[in-house]
């Protein structure tokens, strides 16, 4: 069966064609006979015509017969030499790309050691120069990482846990009749240092505003000045300001390490509200629920409060299992910040940073 095409059938025919055009003509030279009205010194000519003339015929035949090769000798060098001027091209232009991203990497890695640096200046040491301006750039690198909920933090000011919790918040001001736990929209022109204090009666709880270019103990001053008018704290049961200091300093550092995921720090997920219990191995109450590192255990937030959504009160028969190792005085006071916080409603679990200053770097 032909499976030729009629294109190749026709080039076929040519071929043939032209190869036997291209004999006879060729042929015709060695018949002087039938050209008898040449004369001798004619004959020459017309045998050098007839022959280049039938050459060239079949000239044309054997091209049109290796055309396909020739054709494919040419497109495959063609090829080749475009794939070489495309590679030394691509060459060149992943080395000038290369070139440019080199130092681009460069400035990001930069950018971030800069960033790292920086909260490390802010942070470290803190309790050493407890100032305003210090703890006030401590809570915006603390911000810029949302480590903090509320950008605020308690910590326990007594062995006792909930006694009395000691708390700073930076932000804008608290309005006239609402709790100092509350937030509103301002600009971070606004944004004040709370401190406060809250005893185990959270209605006895007070806040003043520290002022820029105040010594912390002169805050400190007017706030159990507050706290003694308000019945919150007898003058007689003294506060240890200066281990309430390296609480603050260790509950922002683990806060931000843990908002950065830094290697070797303890992690917990979500935003840090308060830290509960000893130094050297607290308890931490985020967002996301109970932490506690040494012992590599935790309780999320819905475990807590049985509910999806933080929008109801929890009953107050409900009751969670306490881990074996955890203090009986210790666990039921955590459990109990823990739903004092979950059981708000949605809408007041949702910490608005609009007021945070923001690095134009990063």
């Amino acid at each position: 069966m032909d499976t030729t095409t009629p294109r190749h059938r026709l080039k076929r025919t040519w071929v043939l064609a032209l190869i036997l055009l291209g004999a006879v003509v060729t042929a015709l030279a060695f018949f002087r006979g039938w050209f008898s009205w040449t004369s001798d010194d004619s004959w020459p000519v017309w045998q050098s015509i007839f022959t280049n003339f039938g050459v060239g015929i079949l000239s044309a035949a054997a091209l049109l017969l290796c055309e396909p090769l020739l054709r494919k000798v040419v497109t495959d060098t063609v090829s080749h030499a475009a794939a070489g001027v495309r590679d030394e091209l691509r060459g060149e232009v992943e080395s000038q790309i290369d070139d440019r991203l080199a130092p681009l990497s460069e400035r990001i890695d930069s950018l971030y050691e800069t960033r790292l640096a920086n909260q490390s200046k802010a942070l470290d040491n803190l309790a050493q120069d407890f100032t305003y301006e210090r703890v006030k750039r401590a809570f915006e690198e603390a911000a810029r990482v949302g480590a903090l909920f509320g950008n605020k933090l308690e910590v326990q000011a007594d062995e006792e846990p909930g006694k009395l919790r000691i708390g700073l918040r930076w932000g804008p001001p608290y309005t006239s009749g609402m709790s100092h736990d509350r937030q509103i929209r301002r600009t971070a022109g606004d944004s004040q240092m709370h401190l406060t204090g809250t005893p185990g009666n959270p209605q006895l709880s007070v806040a003043i505003v520290w002022e820029p270019g105040e010594e912390f103990y002169d805050a400190v001053e007017r706030l159990t000045d507050r706290l003694t008018q308000n019945r919150g704290r007898p003058l007689g049961e003294r506060i240890d300001w200066t281990t309430i200091r390296v609480r603050f300093e260790k509950g922002i550092q683990a806060a931000v390490a843990a908002s950065n995921k830094s290697p070797g720090r303890h992690q917990f997920e979500g935003m840090l509200i308060e830290t509960i219990g000893p130094d050297d191995s607290p308890w931490y109450l985020t967002t996301e629920g109970i932490y506690r590192p040494t012992h590599d255990w935790h309780l999320s937030r819905t475990a807590v409060t049985g509910l999806t959504d933080g929008s109801r009160r929890i009953r107050a028969g409900d009751q969670v299992d306490n881990p074996a190792w955890a203090a009986s005085d210790e666990w039921a006071y955590i459990v109990n910040a823990a739903r004092r916080h979950f059981s708000r409603p949605a809408a007041a679990n949702v910490f608005d940073s609009s007021y945070v200053g923001r690095s134009s770097n990063f």
